[in-house]
Formats: C-alpha cells, structure tokens, sequence
C-alpha cells in the first residue's frame, strides 16, 4: 500500500506534475506561435472571418487563466 504523505511520494508526484506542466504548456505555445500567422490575417481583415476564430480566443484565455493559477 502506498503512502501518499510520505515526503518521497509526494515529491515523486509533484516532479510528474511538473513535467506534465511543462508538456502540456510547450504544446499550446507551439500551436500559438504556428497559428498566429493566420489569426493575424484574419483580424487585418485579408481572410474572410468565421466563428473558428473564437475557438483561438478561448485558447489564449485558457493559457491565460492557467499562468494566473500557477
């Protein structure tokens, strides 16, 4: 049976959630920085505007509220 306030088992489990972060993290800003481009076009007006832009809102305010949470 696994002790989970043992300090071992409680730092093994924050380091996972550590790497977890940074994972997750790295792949919201590389789906930002490729996405960008096109989000740019459609907000300078030379692509036709279309609900899929919200979902990009939605995305940055996720990161944003997960910085805050940290």
């Amino acid at each position: 049976m696994v002790n989970w306030n043992d300090p071992s088992v409680l730092y093994k489990d924050y380091l996972a959630m550590i790497k977890l972060d940074h994972a997750i993290a790295g792949i919201y800003i590389w789906e930002t920085v490729f996405t960008a481009g096109f989000e740019l076009d459609v907000l300078r007006g030379k692509r036709p505007y279309r609900w899929t832009i919200w979902v990009s809102y939605c995305h940055y305010g996720f990161i944003v509220t997960a910085q805050i949470e940290v």
